[in-house]
């Protein structure tokens, strides 16, 4: 889009401007310097994208390497640091200096879904090596009762919802209670399927996860690329999709 101003010479019109991206090269001829600093900072800034990205695929690797226990630790992480950004959004803080203890009520019904989802897991895939530890009566008693186990600690997360609802702060409350069960349901559940697919295979994990870095790292180059050279953008830009598919 060009942003052009008029004006009048001697009765007629003349255009006196020109589109962002002439403005920009015309700064850039006429200083130099700051040519030069801006290309330090877009050099800087690709070395040190370059380097974290190695380091971060060079810990998932590892965490890869390590088996399927730290990586369902590694989802855990993930998720637990999802939900308690969100949790943050809705959150007003001197609406719960008036009830105490109603954050950790959210924390709590997340550590029952987590008590539910992951357990199943582990039922399914590491009973083995579970029951042949020296907790193996403990692990064995929750595993078999485990439905029920749940069932009830949802309950009496319930019960205490209940219990600490005060007259004038009805609509907050409930505002964050069925905040909590979305985040819940959207967020914690889908992704706790990870873990699933991890003892399914460490295919179905490597593979999307693969394809979701080749795609943030391809989308940068293409953003670079587009910045940087506008007449040859399209071209290069289809040829690095085409290379992310």
């Amino acid at each position: 889009m060009k942003h052009v101003r008029r004006r009048f010479v001697n009765g007629e019109t003349e255009d006196d401007g020109q589109d962002a991206t002439d403005r920009d090269e015309t700064d850039r001829e006429d200083n130099p310097a700051s040519a030069q600093e801006t290309q330090q900072k877009r050099v800087q800034s690709f070395k040190t994208r370059t380097i974290s990205t190695v380091a971060m695929i060079a810990g998932f690797l590892a965490i890869i390497y390590s088996g399927h226990v730290p990586l369902v630790v590694l989802v855990f992480s993930l998720q637990f640091l999802m939900v308690k950004e969100l949790f943050m959004l809705a959150r007003v803080a001197q609406k719960d200096l008036e009830i105490p203890g109603f954050r950790a009520q959210q924390w709590y019904f997340f550590f029952v879904a987590t008590f539910y989802l992951y357990l199943r897991f582990i039922k399914n895939n590491l009973l083995v090596e579970l029951t042949s530890s020296k907790y193996s009566a403990v692990f064995a008693w929750m595993l078999k009762r485990h439905t029920l186990i749940s069932y009830s600690l949802y309950m009496a997360g319930f019960v205490m919802f209940v219990l600490s609802l005060k007259r004038g702060m009805y609509l907050y409350q409930f505002g964050q209670y069925a905040w909590t069960h979305m985040i819940l349901m959207i967020i914690f559940v889908p992704s706790s399927f990870f873990v699933s697919n991890i003892f399914e295979g460490l295919i179905w994990l490597i593979l999307p996860s693969a394809l979701i870095i080749t795609n943030d790292i391809m989308a940068y180059l293409a953003g670079k690329v587009s910045v940087s050279e506008p007449a040859t953008s399209l071209l290069q830009l289809v040829a690095l999709c085409l290379f992310c598919r």
